[in-house]
C-alpha cells in the first residue's frame, strides 16, 4: 500500500541534507527497484535511508511444508512488488539473504525506515533477518523497528533525527535526542519505542 506520508519524509530529509552541502540521491517509484538498489553495492556513500514497508514472516514453512530459512523471511519492499512473482529477480521485494551478498561497507548509517525491520530469528549466534543481512553487507549504524509503526509519526521523527545530525550531532546523540521529542506527542511506548539503534 501506498505510505502517504513517505513522500514527505524523503523529501525533508533530503532539504536538510542540502542545506549543509550533502549530496543526496532519491530512488522512487519507477527508480527505487530492487534491481537500483541492488545497483549500489560497492558505491562510496556514508547515509542510506530506506523509506519503504517492511515484514518479518514468523512462520518457518511455506503453504506446502517446505522450510524457509529466516534470512528468506525477513526483507523489505520495493517498486515492482505487484507485478512479478515473488521469486523473480525483479519482484521488488528484497529479502535479507540478498541484501547480505551484497557491499555495502561504505555505509556508515543505515536507516530503515519501515515497520518490523529489526525482526527475525533467534539463533544461538544472533538474530537472523534484516540486521544481518544488513551487517554482513558491512553497514556500520542501523536505526529500525521491532514492531509496525505509525507513517507520521515516523516521518516527524526521521526529520528531528536529521535535523540534529545536520547540528553535528552524532547518530546515536541525533537519534535518542529525536526519539525524546517525539515522547512529547506521542506518549505511547508502543509507538516511539519501536524505534532502536543498533552500532
Amino acid at each position: 500500500d501506498y505510505l502517504r506520508e513517505t513522500r514527505d519524509e524523503v523529501n525533508e530529509v533530503a532539504a536538510i541534507l542540502g542545506a549543509h552541502k550533502v549530496d543526496t540521491l532519491i530512488f522512487e517509484w519507477n527508480n527505487g527497484t530492487e534491481f537500483s538498489f541492488k545497483a549500489l553495492s560497492g558505491k562510496d556513500f556514508d547515509v542510506l535511508h530506506m523509506a519503504t514497508h517492511g515484514f518479518w514472516w514468523g512462520s518457518d514453512t511455506d503453504a506446502d511444508g517446505r522450510y524457509i530459512p529466516p534470512m528468506k523471511r525477513s526483507g523489505l519492499v520495493l517498486s515492482g512488488s505487484d507485478q512479478e512473482p515473488i521469486s523473480s529477480d525483479k519482484a521488488g521485494v528484497l529479502f535479507a539473504q540478498e541484501i547480505s551478498e551484497m557491499d555495502l561497507s561504505s555505509v556508515d548509517l543505515l536507516v530503515l525506515s519501515a515497520c518490523q525491520t529489526a525482526g527475525g530469528e533467534l539463533q544461538e549466534d544472533g538474530v537472523f533477518g534484516l540486521q544481518r543481512g544488513f551487517k554482513q553487507a558491512g553497514v556500520g549504524t542501523i536505526v529500525m523497528t521491532l514492531w509496525p509503526v505509525k507513517s507520521a509519526m515516523t516521518q516527524s521523527l526521521m526529520t528531528l533525527m536529521y535535523e540534529n545530525l545536520s547540528e553535528g550531532c552524532d547518530a546515536r546523540e541525533a537519534f535518542y535526542k529525536a526519539r525524546a521529542e517525539i515522547r512529547k506527542d506521542y506518549k505511547k511506548a508502543s509507538d516511539w519505542g519501536a524505534f532502536i539503534i543498533l552500532d
